[in-house]
């Protein structure tokens, strides 16, 4: 992470009448910190509730793209979306999907010094049942042969293609149900592909009653068959028939398994709900973090333990209601806080997503006041300090891109003000180089927070930042104890708290 956002990557979305996922797919598009992206949304068919939500979002956010023509399916949809589009890389999104945390940062961390024509990835596979199941690339390098041998080696909406390979072949649009199989075997048969596999997930592509490969089985699977003869030319056995384990391959029959899925994949799900991972899968067995590094369950222990099941909290530097976020695991418990974030980009998301909480686009700082607030190539790394904007550039190449005038008030004056004068019992701050500063203006002779998280080791790309000592001298002098540290933030409890 922290290389300049030197690719813009597009996605383009095809929608008919998905408004039960389609919000929840958007979302995660917004969520992505990499900030030079566009979502393009293609529909002007729907009859459910899709326009509303695509309008409302359209509103909120410049990088969502409406195109409201009347296209003729899928393929046609998705080749009008990437006329629209200009963007280096394109990936297709179906509105039932959602991207992974940060694949755009990492993608982009792989292209920055490389140009390759395709980038493809691994996937979540959701079953109606709750199963999450990880989709592995069996082959880290695809050709015309393993593609027919073995069936497709990526999802579909799991790869980016360059613009200017997919503006030239586009969607086959004739093929209805399943042009991306078609697209890649045309591909690979048309030229050497420069290509690169990427370990990570890409989508958590969701299975449930309307899906194409659910609701038009018989007929994906025939256009498959189809596909391959038409590109078969070396006379390859195919992924259908091939023998494996002296087994023919058919499809299979089970319940949950419908459309052309080869048998590999198939023992690679039963392998992983079976034998690899099926304690991880079972819900009384799961944590859920919402933080960095998992700080907000060591948080959440600390108050356990002492029997406030419900802490109140303020989160200074808040970032996102979900992502990297040290206070969402609270709010889904019940509990209410007030979360402050500048970026006003930000913001809009806390108004969504928390709106029994107290929001405040504003920023921390020494008095009442209107100060120069730096938005960073990369949004974690916003701050209002001059000097580590400066300094961030300097040493991690991580480019400011704005400047706004952000209205600023103290600490005490919001405590008063939106706590009635009374410290949450939590506080949460992480504000890039003035975390010391505001924590300094506490009045700990009155009312403070009895569990402090903090961000303690200056941002640097190359992992040698600098943990600030005298902060966490400072806290311990202050009746704090150092309970854990994630060596990027520190959790620091009241000692009266805990200690019996």
């Amino acid at each position: 992470m922290g290389i300049e956002e030197k690719n813009k990557f597009s996605f383009i979305m095809p929608n008919l009448n998905g408004d039960l996922y389609l919000e929840d797919a958007i979302k995660s598009f917004i969520a992505q910190s990499y900030g030079n992206k566009e979502l393009i949304i293609v529909d002007g068919r729907s009859t459910d509730n899709s326009h509303k939500i695509i309008s409302e979002w359209t509103r909120r956010f410049n990088s969502i793209i409406w195109v409201d023509t009347v296209d003729t399916g899928l393929s046609n949809a998705f080749n009008i979306g990437v006329q629209r589009s200009s963007g280096d890389y394109i990936a297709f999104f179906a509105s039932d999907d959602t991207l992974c945390t940060d694949v755009l940062v990492k993608t982009n961390d792989v292209l920055f010094n490389n140009s390759y024509d395709l980038v493809f990835y691994d996937a979540y596979n959701k079953f109606p049942n709750g199963v999450l199941a990880y989709w592995k690339c069996h082959t880290p390098s695809i050709n015309l042969d393993n593609l027919i041998l073995n069936g497709p080696n990526f999802g579909g909406e799991d790869f980016f293609i360059k613009k200017e390979i997919i503006s030239s072949l586009k969607w086959d649009e004739e093929c209805l149900y399943a042009p991306d199989y078609e697209f890649i075997l045309r591909l690979v048969a048309s030229k050497d592909v420069v290509q690169k596999y990427l370990n990570l997930p890409f989508t958590i592509n969701k299975h449930h009653q309307c899906n194409i490969s659910t609701l038009y089985s018989k007929e994906q699977d025939d256009e498959v068959l189809r596909i391959i003869e038409k590109y078969n030319i070396n006379g390859m056995p195919t992924f259908v028939e091939k023998k494996r384990n002296g087994e023919k391959i058919f499809f299979p029959k089970k319940k949950n398994w419908k459309g052309y899925v080869p048998k590999f994949l198939k023992k690679i799900y039963h392998q992983n709900i079976k034998e690899k991972t099926s304690l991880a899968l079972h819900p009384q067995y799961l944590k859920t973090s919402y933080s960095q590094l998992g700080e907000d369950l060591i948080v959440s222990f600390i108050f356990k333990s002492r029997g406030c099941i419900k802490p109140s909290y303020i989160d200074i530097g808040a970032h996102h209601p979900e992502y990297l976020n040290n206070t969402n695991i609270f709010y889904q418990e019940g509990s209410r806080g007030v979360n402050v974030e500048p970026d006003p980009i930000l913001f809009c998301e806390f108004e969504e997503k928390r709106k029994d909480d107290v929001n405040l686009n504003i920023g921390i700082a020494e008095s009442n006041s209107i100060l120069d607030f730096y938005i960073m190539a990369i949004r974690t790394l916003n701050t209002f300090s001059k000097e580590e904007a400066e300094r961030i550039e300097k040493e991690n190449n991580i480019q400011v891109k704005e400047i706004k005038q952000i209205p600023t008030y103290s600490i005490t004056d919001v405590i008063k003000k939106y706590c009635d004068g009374i410290f949450p019992d939590f506080l949460s701050i992480d504000v890039e180089g003035l975390d010391f500063e505001i924590i300094k203006k506490i009045d700990y002779s009155d009312t403070f927070p009895k569990v402090i998280c903090i961000e303690s080791v200056s941002y640097s790309e190359n992992g040698n930042g600098m943990k600030n000592h005298e902060m966490m001298n400072f806290l311990e002098s202050k009746g704090y104890m150092l309970f854990a540290d994630t060596y990027i933030n520190s959790i620091f409890v009241l000692k009266a708290f805990w200690i019996l």
